[in-house]
């Protein structure tokens, strides 16, 4: 029987190579590596996301699916930090830390300040840890607002934001911190560049350095070198994540032509 992480692994590995053969050529990204972009899934168009964190401690898959409502909304829905292994201590009585796993609604707007130049993204993530005590369950909730600025001639992409987050989803600490990330094209629609961080002394505060390959069908392959941000007690790791930036939910029917009477 195939090991837990492999299972995860070969599952996301299909979805991609599924819906990748028909996968358009939007480039958009809704995370950098744990950062939100601000950009939104285009109109009846489907976004995947298929995240795995690997460190001492623990190994975590997290899921993403959203869904283009247009007008610049998209909803859809996050399964996070299912553990594919485990190495932490039991929790004290009466310690307060990040309850997992996470099954979590997302919903977001994009706007456009300054076309091609500088867009916001205001979006939320709420839902529950499926305890199997019901005193257990938790609600959780993540918050942002995120902005994002392209140099010209599209050389870089800098996004800067804050976000709110609570004990249940993000263990102990600040609140409230900072995102922060950058995209730059090494070789354009190839390979970029990619690095994003989030601030604070929470179970979430960390720095991913790395990359990201676009292939041909668009989908995308990521890989990241994870860093504890100071004072956060975070641990070194590294992160591969799947993504396909969207996908027509619907085929669009062509029109059906018209002869002209003679």
């Amino acid at each position: 029987m195939l090991a837990p992480a492999v299972r995860w692994i070969a599952v996301a590995v299909a979805i991609a190579a599924t819906m990748s053969v028909t996968a358009p050529g939007a480039l958009a990204q809704q995370n950098l590596f744990n950062v939100p972009s601000g950009q939104i899934t285009e109109r009846e168009h489907v976004f995947f996301q298929q995240q795995f964190n690997f460190n001492r401690p623990a190994g975590t898959s997290n899921t993403t699916f959203d869904f283009g409502l247009g007008r610049g909304w998209e909803v859809g829905f996050n399964a996070l930090d299912f553990n594919l292994y485990e190495n932490i201590r039991p929790p004290a009585p009466g310690e307060r830390r990040q309850v997992d796993p996470d099954l979590l609604l997302n919903m977001q707007k994009g706007f456009d300040v300054l076309d091609d130049v500088w867009s916001i993204g205001v979006g939320t993530q709420a839902g529950f840890n499926p305890a199997r005590r019901s005193r257990d369950v938790r609600f959780q909730n993540f918050t942002w607002v995120i902005n994002g600025f392209s140099l010209p001639d599209d050389r870089a992409k800098v996004y800067v934001g804050a976000y709110y987050a609570n004990v249940a989803y993000a263990g102990p600490g600040d609140r409230f911190g900072v995102l922060l990330g950058v995209e730059i094209p090494i070789v354009k629609d190839r390979f970029h560049f990619q690095a994003d961080c989030i601030t604070g002394n929470r179970d979430i505060s960390t720095i991913v350095v790395g990359g990201v390959f676009i292939f041909p069908n668009k989908w995308q392959l990521s890989l990241g070198a994870q860093l504890p941000v100071p004072h956060s007690g975070t641990p070194y790791g590294a992160v591969i994540e799947f993504t396909i930036p969207g996908y027509p939910l619907f085929s669009r029917r062509k029109p059906v032509p018209t002869t002209a009477p003679d």
